[in-house]
């Protein structure tokens, strides 16, 4: 024994076409979850602030309804 650790070697047989293959798929997967995950923000961001834009818009006019309601109350108890 020379102290030396002879390990097995193990020869995957993956040919350049195979490797180049793999790659291209790994690139493309990774392509596909980026592109989601911007998306998804940017999308979800912009339709959080359209929502948000309706609801305040959507408030505004209740709270125009309340004032003329409480003007047309006021107004007959005026004489009074």
């Amino acid at each position: 024994m020379d102290g030396t650790l002879n390990l097995p070697t193990f020869n995957i047989g993956m040919s350049l076409r195979t490797k180049t293959l793999g790659l291209l798929l790994f690139l493309l997967v990774a392509f596909v979850v980026l592109l989601y995950g911007l998306s998804r923000s940017i999308l979800l961001e912009g339709f959080a602030d359209l929502e948000r834009d309706l609801a305040r818009e959507d408030l505004q006019r209740v709270l125009n309804v309340l004032d003329l309601s409480l003007i047309h109350i006021s107004e007959p108890t005026r004489p009074y």
